[in-house]
């Protein structure tokens, strides 16, 4: 091999080498913590990950039934010094053990809140797992965070918090909640409260406007076919000055502008036009037995709040 590639293999490995001892180094300098040397006459070592933290028997048998079971006479590593936790995380230990030790600041936040509700679970911390549920219920749901905000809730079963952002999701539409991030993953429980509510408001909508409608197909025709149609249907109603019907010789947009459908159904003359002639249509018979009826005042509002 050229001497000159060899050199510079040299110089790689040995740079590669330094970066991974620096990286090492770092997060060995990143785990210093509370548990890192013995502190206060602890009296027993746990074993996370290869590093040892330096904990109180006392204070892990008074916060938790598990570690009390563990250190019991009737365990057989009750008198260890040091008991090995396979498969935890260090950081993530650490931060745990912050919750149940009084003097030390073990702060909650949405990065650690999974896994210290679930450590906190596993070792059937029931405090902890309040304090968790606590925080949650504390943070402000926006229609930006709240996806997220509910998949915490179910993950810790925080059902205060969770019916926090089920207030602020359902004053959006269906359109809007399929648009958001994590929609599609919400549990059975969130997507029946969210969803199957508006299903059967809209279903009972339609029962109740389907008869209206038809009715007023039938009252239409009635009109049409009838040159008298003011005596026949007992007068005319009074019109509403800011929303005119009028006569046009040109051809009709029939795409219908919503703010303006909206506007009309929410202005209170156009309701008591609405009304007046629901109560006036009574000179025809309709083949179908559906009717033109002051039902339909309140209907459309219905239908103006489930579209909106």
């Amino acid at each position: 091999m050229d001497r000159k590639v060899q050199v510079e293999e040299f110089f790689c490995d040995n740079e590669e080498s330094s970066g991974e001892k620096a990286n090492l180094d770092q997060e060995n300098a990143a785990i210093e913590h509370e548990f890192s040397s013995p502190w206060d006459d602890n009296d027993l070592i746990l074993v996370v990950e290869d590093q040892k933290l330096h904990v109180h028997r006392s204070i892990l048998k008074m916060t938790s039934p598990v570690f009390k079971a563990m250190l019991s006479s009737n365990f057989k590593g009750k008198d260890a010094n040091e008991i090995t936790l396979p498969g935890k995380k260090v950081n993530e230990f650490v931060d745990f053990l912050r919750q149940i030790y009084p003097l030390l600041d073990g702060e909650i936040t949405l990065k650690n809140i999974k896994y210290i509700y679930r450590l906190a679970d596993e070792y059937q911390m029931a405090k902890v797992m309040k304090d968790c549920r606590m925080f949650l219920f504390s943070v402000t749901k926006t229609k930006e965070n709240t996806i997220e905000m509910l998949m915490l809730a179910q993950d810790i079963k925080a059902e205060e918090a969770r019916q926090q952002c089920y207030d602020v999701l359902k004053k959006m539409t269906l359109t809007e909640l399929e648009s958001l991030e994590g929609f599609s993953e919400l549990d059975r429980q969130s997507m029946q409260v969210l969803v199957l509510p508006r299903v059967k408001r809209l279903q009972e909508c339609m029962k109740r406007i389907l008869p209206e409608f038809l009715g007023s197909l039938d009252a239409l025709v009635y009109l049409w076919c009838h040159d008298e149609n003011k005596y026949k249907m007992h007068g005319a109603p009074s019109t509403c000055p800011k929303h005119r019907i009028y006569s046009s010789g040109s051809s009709r947009n029939i795409n219908p502008n919503l703010y303006k459908l909206y506007e009309r159904i929410k202005c209170n003359t156009c309701k008591g036009m609405f009304s007046q002639m629901a109560m006036n249509a009574k000179g025809y018979i309709s083949p179908s037995k559906t009717y033109l009826s002051e039902n339909i005042v309140s209907i459309l509002e219905e239908i103006v709040d489930l579209t909106k």
